[in-house]
């Protein structure tokens, strides 16, 4: 429970405490309950032999009288009292904190809001696996929006999943990155984040190192939300989005992983694509120079960091930019914002970290957030609806 507690509030800003803080709050409940059940037996039972020690010694020195020799009866050490009713505590502030911050039911059911075009659902799924067939139609069962698919190791998913979310959505096919929007996409561009190479450390390969190096990846695009007036005379909205997929090596520093992201990401140098008339993507013609991915109306993806870590508020102060005043980075979660139960998305079918995040601008608001399994591959799906937030008028 000490480590846990120093990796909650140092977070990950160092490498060493980086370990801590990916202990589960779950794992160390589980863990301390043994030890503290354990310790309490032991405890007593220690007792209960040293009474009957005790007993049986002043029965043998009796006195030729038939008296036994006075003896007082053992009581447990006043420091090890206090320590077993410290442990006990401890574990329930524990308990307090897992209930309170990440198994939220006590929250009250959000309303959606009134219905309007720029509202939209958003489902992103990084495989991380091999995918069973039936998991395009789990998603087109959900009347996604907009689909954000990481990692695929099949090359069937995106025409049939296109097909079942609407004939001619907008579709972008970037390396490890799929998007299939019903919102017309019309810009986006995409970088490697050309993290360092680390030691491989990964616990799924055989002798826990793999032989490849992930770079990480990011892709942003564009997109049109109609006008939600009632005339419609409004012109439509433009909004953008981020797709981050941090790399897993374990023996990478987060800090590192998260600084060394937003200088791809701000530096961003390569002309991003348009629509030609033809309607096929071609390399935007730019008069003035560019640098760096366009300000974000929303973040997703996998960042391989567990939800509420510091590392992450290095990508995060891009959407936090868009406010007059500040914001919290726990009050851009979409999970936050609208989860209402406990949350980990990795590893299927056994999950016990939140790695796969949705972040909103203050702008937005997320009135619906949850998990997805899918049935197959290693992590669950992210669905969240999203909609514009009324801000008071100043």
């Amino acid at each position: 429970m000490l480590a846990w507690a120093v990796g909650e509030i140092v977070s990950d800003r160092f490498a060493w405490s980086q370990w801590l803080e990916w202990i589960p709050t779950l794992f160390t409940l589980a863990g301390a309950l043994v030890c503290l059940i354990t310790a309490s037996i032991v405890s007593l039972l220690r007792g209960a032999l040293l009474s009957a020690a005790i007993t049986s010694q002043a029965e043998t020195l009796a006195s030729p009288a038939g008296h036994a020799t006075t003896s007082s009866r053992p009581q447990p050490s006043r420091t090890s009292r206090l320590a077993l009713r410290a442990g006990w505590f401890a574990w329930c502030v524990v308990l307090l904190y897992f209930v309170v911050s990440e198994t939220p039911f006590y929250k009250p059911k959000p309303e959606p809001p009134a219905f309007n075009h720029d509202s939209f659902r958003l489902i992103y799924w990084n495989s991380g696996g091999d995918e069973k067939p039936g998991w395009d139609r789990a998603i087109g069962s959900l009347n996604p929006d907009i689909v954000i698919l990481n990692g695929l190791r099949t090359s069937a998913g995106p025409p049939g999943l296109q097909a079942l979310i609407e004939s001619n959505a907008s579709v972008i096919v970037n390396e490890r990155f799929v998007v299939i929007s019903k919102r017309p996409i019309v810009r986006w561009g995409a970088t490697t984040l050309a993290q360092p190479e680390g030691e491989g450390l990964d616990p799924r390969q055989s002798g826990g190192h793999r032989p490849w190096i992930d770079r990480g990846r990011a892709l942003f695009f564009q997109f049109l939300c109609p006008a939600s007036d009632s005339d419609g005379s409004a012109p439509p909205q433009l909004r953008t989005a981020w797709i981050i997929d941090l790399p897993s090596d374990l023996s990478l520093p987060r800090a590192q992983v998260t600084a060394r992201a937003d200088q791809v990401i701000t530096t961003f140098p390569s002309r991003p694509y348009v629509k030609d008339a033809r309607g096929a993507w071609v390399p935007e013609e730019i008069k003035t120079a560019t640098v760096g991915f366009p300000r974000p109306d929303l973040i997703a993806g996998d960042f391989n960091i567990p939800r509420g870590s510091w590392s992450l508020n290095v990508l995060l102060h891009h959407l936090d930019s868009l406010s007059a005043e500040g914001t919290s980075p726990r009050s851009l979660d979409a999970y936050h914002q609208a989860g209402r139960r406990y949350s980990a998305s990795w590893p299927r079918p056994y999950p016990f970290l939140h790695l796969d995040q949705t972040f909103v601008a203050p702008t937005l608001r997320a009135w619906s957030y949850s998990l997805r399994d899918l049935g197959s591959a290693e992590h669950f799906a992210q669905l969240a609806d999203i909609t514009v937030r009324e801000l008071p008028v100043r």
